[in-house]
């Protein structure tokens, strides 16, 4: 059995690193120069039914949070920049016998881009302070969501 090239997820830097380690290019100097992207050092831990109900996760199972990134929204050198929050998500599969493979996804959490504040950025959030809620609201609706899942088992 392999191990996890990381003990757990504390940290956004932490994010971009085990990514890197995972072979995803989602913090690849090319793409981070593109985008002209920046990493912000907001965290939010999100992992749900872990042992212990710990929000860091289970290095050997799931580990899950937020983060938030700063992006130019549109093509062009002075293309106004926005904030995103992102959801990852590390996982473990392996197949009976064979190699344990670690991956990580990635789900932005889009603003709403037809009416309010955040109208006509193409689903930036204008502040990193909202972009911070929207992570925090999902992460409140998926505790929500399996919290009534338990109860129902119960």
């Amino acid at each position: 059995m392999t191990t996890r090239p990381f003990a757990q997820i504390y940290s956004s830097s932490d994010v971009r690193e085990t990514a890197d380690r995972l072979g995803s290019h989602m913090f690849g100097d090319d793409n981070m120069r593109w985008f002209k992207s920046r990493l912000s050092d907001f965290h939010l831990p999100a992992t749900i039914g872990a042992p212990n109900d710990d929000p860091y996760g289970d290095p050997a199972g799931v580990q899950s949070g937020y983060f938030v990134t700063s992006d130019k929204t549109t093509f062009g050198d002075d293309a106004p920049r926005g904030w995103r929050a992102r959801r990852y998500t590390v996982t473990r599969s392996s197949v009976e016998g064979e190699t344990v493979k670690d991956h990580i996804q990635f789900e932005s959490l889009d603003a709403d881009d037809s009416t309010g504040p955040d109208a006509g950025l193409n689903g930036w959030h204008r502040t990193k302070a909202r972009a911070i809620a929207a992570a925090q609201l999902d992460y409140a609706a998926r505790m929500t969501a399996a919290e009534i899942a338990k109860a129902a088992t119960l």
